[in-house]
């Protein structure tokens, strides 16, 4: 999907396009805000779109699999632009940096969920804007950039904090992560990380 931009009929667009994996061409429900800049990110069922240049700086328009914007997420935390997008596989999409349109760069990061509820992790080790984001394995990535010092080479990641996992064991099979032995009903049974324990 691409979103938004600026046009020399109309200044601020607010149209979207979006093609499926035959590379067909669909034209979905427009932004709320026709804006240029806008980041994208994914997450669960969901493609956001956030920030950018237009009239309302901190809106984020998020679009179902029926390529319907049907609900309205909670607003970016700052209204800013010069930011970056990324995603924790399916888990969040992250907003993070940018410049904050008080005037000054900012280290703020905005995550949602599958759910669209919006949450703000710990921030940027800096506060800065023109960098990129990037997704490997179950980490968000945000580097390079501009902030006050001039040229950045900084890294930033992000992670899932993970409390439980999820481990195959047979029907029937005998566990124990905690207190007591148990036996599995299911072909899955989940467990307290760190794994301390056994299945036999």
């Amino acid at each position: 999907m691409f979103a938004g931009g600026y046009g020399s009929s109309h200044p601020y667009r607010d149209t979207v396009d979006a093609y499926d994996t035959s590379l067909v061409r669909f034209t979905p429900t427009a932004l709320s805000v026709g804006g240029s800049d806008y980041v994208g990110a994914s997450v669960g069922n969901y493609a956001l779109f956030a920030g950018g240049f237009d009239d309302n700086r901190s809106n984020v328009n998020a679009y179902n699999t029926d390529l319907v914007r049907s609900i309205t997420p909670t607003p970016l935390s700052v209204a800013k632009y010069s930011f970056a997008g990324a995603s924790v596989r399916d888990y969040y999409a992250l907003f993070a940096g940018g410049w904050d349109y008080m005037g000054g760069y900012t280290d703020t990061v905005d995550a949602y969920d599958a759910s669209l509820v919006h949450s703000t992790p710990t921030a940027l080790s800096q506060g800065k804007s023109s960098f990129a984001g990037a997704s490997v394995g179950n980490y968000a990535l945000f580097a390079g950039g501009t902030s006050t010092g001039g040229w950045q080479e900084s890294v930033d990641a992000y992670t899932l904090q993970v409390s439980v996992a999820i481990l195959y064991a047979p029907i029937g099979t005998k566990y124990k992560f905690g207190e007591s032995e148990e036996t599995a009903t299911t072909n899955e049974i989940t467990v307290p990380v760190p794994l301390t324990g056994y299945i036999k």
